[in-house]
């Protein structure tokens, strides 16, 4: 499991040697090590918890602190570190986590009753493309414009770091709008892939999918649930989804590539 991890511990250690005097390790920090990639905020909060563990980092106040002695100490830095991250990452309470989106509106009580038991669910897509390290998959039937533009933010970074992203959805000819976008904001970035699963062979027979998904690299994680990737599926609408881990991650990949693979690649803007 440090191998999701290990990229953005060698980049503090990298920072740790150059610098000199008092070092905040805060959010900041690892946001602002070179490299044009990004952690989410469950990596970087993984890593400050497995460094404070085993001492490379203190506490001061309400601020964590570099210290030196510690991470001078070469051997139990290495070991302790991955001994940390691996405690931290025992899949007992992070292999499956209920997220959801829940409607503006809603009574405050109601509405605190339900996220005790989950994750914000937009959140959880987006933390999912930040901590992609190699490939993304987006499955949707359907987009809107809004948070095609959204998503596109966040996915041209990852692109921009030399990730993978596959995009699914069935892209009728009422959303030309969204494909449209789409091909214009990543159309260019040669790793970056545009599909439609929508076929209609005669009137009132279609072949087409429903379900909505997400995978990263290669079945790290995965989002499984009902939210199309809309502002209602992400921001108006009560949907409810999972993120998990192991072998169901893997499995929803495998399914995923044989839809890629008999979908239509659009490469340039249909008739």
């Amino acid at each position: 499991m440090t191998h999701q991890y290990g990229w953005l511990l060698r980049r503090a250690e990298e920072a740790f040697e150059a610098s000199s005097g008092d070092l905040v390790i805060n959010e900041s920090f690892f946001l602002n090590l070179p490299g044009g990639r990004y952690p989410s905020g469950e990596v970087i909060n993984v890593v400050q918890e497995a460094l404070l563990e085993v001492g490379t980092l203190r506490r001061n106040g309400s601020k964590l602190m570099l210290d030196r002695q510690a991470f001078c100490d070469n051997q139990r830095y290495r070991k302790g570190i991955e001994d940390a991250i691996t405690a931290l990452l025992q899949p007992t309470n992070q292999s499956l986590q209920l997220c959801a989106t829940i409607p503006a509106g809603l009574d405050e009580l109601v509405e605190k009753a339900l996220r005790v038991h989950t994750l914000d669910l937009r959140s959880a897509l987006l933390d999912l493309i930040a901590s992609a390290e190699s490939r993304i998959v987006l499955a949707s039937p359907f987009w809107d414009l809004q948070t095609a533009r959204e998503l596109a933010e966040a996915l041209a970074k990852r692109l921009q770091a030399g990730i993978r992203v596959d995009l699914l959805g069935r892209f009728p000819s009422d959303n030309r709008e969204t494909e449209r976008f789409l091909l214009k904001r990543l159309g260019g970035y040669d790793q970056c892939h545009l599909f439609a699963w929508h076929q209609q062979s005669e009137p009132k027979r279609t072949t087409t999918f429903h379900f909505k998904a997400a995978v990263i690299d290669d079945g790290a994680r995965a989002y499984l649930g009902t939210a199309n990737l809309t502002y209602g599926g992400l921001r108006s609408v009560m949907e409810l989804g999972w993120i998990v881990q192991g072998d169901p991650a893997n499995q929803l990949l495998a399914i995923l590539n044989v839809i890629l693979s008999i979908a239509l690649p659009i490469t340039r803007e249909r008739d």
